[in-house]
């Protein structure tokens, strides 16, 4: 069967190889994990029902229906606080980017896909077959060029401090979204460019003006570079079966590991413990694929 490759694989693969190995090869993952909490995840939600809708209806029609969802969750947002927090932000953000911003800025767009799930067919170097998999959550054609853009969605301000949005050097050395591209391109669907879709979700004293919450910002990547990303992605890969094959897996220890969720199994390794029993206590296996 071909292997299916997920940016959120790439990524951490690229971090640490150990802890790609706890989590990809071995198939471990935490028992329980708080992505209801993540603000992102609610705007990104929000905005998917907003855009699949529409063409097809007016914009109070579509806040009722996000205003439905977030009515529903708020019953299990009763008893949390942090939960309650995060569904009025995302909720307040969204119905601003609604009212005050898409009206004016989507003008001229015909939104084709909404949060389109991709499988791409790649081919390492060394001739290993494999699906790039992921989502995009928008494919958006501009009406009077017929360009095709992907657009990808970034909340900031879900922290203590106040939203700072992506400086463009942050968005061109930014790789996932370009991955897709150039993966869609591949397959012969001609992606103009990407669209970074940014949304200030912090909540000020006083409303900001729109500029201080909204900002998109587009890039064009040339065929080299989108090639030489898929050469990367190749070389990943390569170098993942290799690592499956030697049963070789280097940490890469650094700063970041206090975010890692397979921080205490792999200092149990390191020290020449077995993590099997605080794996079986505190994670559980991953459900394959299908």
């Amino acid at each position: 069967m071909t292997r299916k490759i997920s940016y959120s694989q790439l990524n951490s693969f690229n971090k640490c190889k150990f802890a790609w190995k706890i989590s990809y090869v071995d198939m471990w993952t935490m028992k329980e994990t708080k992505s209801y909490l993540d603000l992102g995840s609610q705007v990104d939600d929000y905005l998917g029902i907003y855009y699949k809708n529409i063409q097809l209806t007016s914009a109070e029609n579509c806040l009722k229906l996000i205003e439905q969802k977030v009515a529903a969750k708020y019953v299990d947002a009763a008893n949390d606080p942090t939960l309650l927090d995060t569904l009025m932000r995302a909720h307040a953000i969204t119905r601003r980017y609604i009212l005050d911003y898409a009206p004016y800025e989507d003008a001229g767009l015909k939104f084709m896909e909404v949060q389109k799930y991709l499988e791409i067919p790649c081919r390492t170097k060394n001739g290993i077959d494999f699906i790039l998999e992921g989502y995009i959550d928008l494919l958006v054609q501009e009406e009077k060029t017929g360009d095709l853009y992907i657009w990808d969605h970034k909340v900031t301000g879900a922290g203590k401090g106040p939203g700072k949005f992506w400086n463009p050097i942050q968005v061109l050395m930014d790789s996932q979204t370009p991955t897709y591209q150039a993966g869609l391109r591949a397959m012969g669907i001609p992606v103009a460019g990407i669209v970074i879709n940014q949304l200030n979700a912090y909540k000020y004293k006083e409303e900001p003006p729109t500029e201080k919450i909204f900002m998109r910002h587009t890039t064009h990547r040339t065929q080299a570079e989108l090639d030489n990303i898929l050469r990367e992605l190749s070389y990943a890969v390569d170098e993942m079966e290799h690592l499956r094959t030697t049963g070789v897996y280097r940490r890469s220890l650094s700063k970041d590991c206090d975010s890692c969720w397979y921080q205490e199994p792999c200092l149990l390794n390191m020290k020449g413990l077995s993590m099997e029993p605080l794996l079986e206590a505190n994670y559980k296996k991953k459900e394959p694929k299908k």
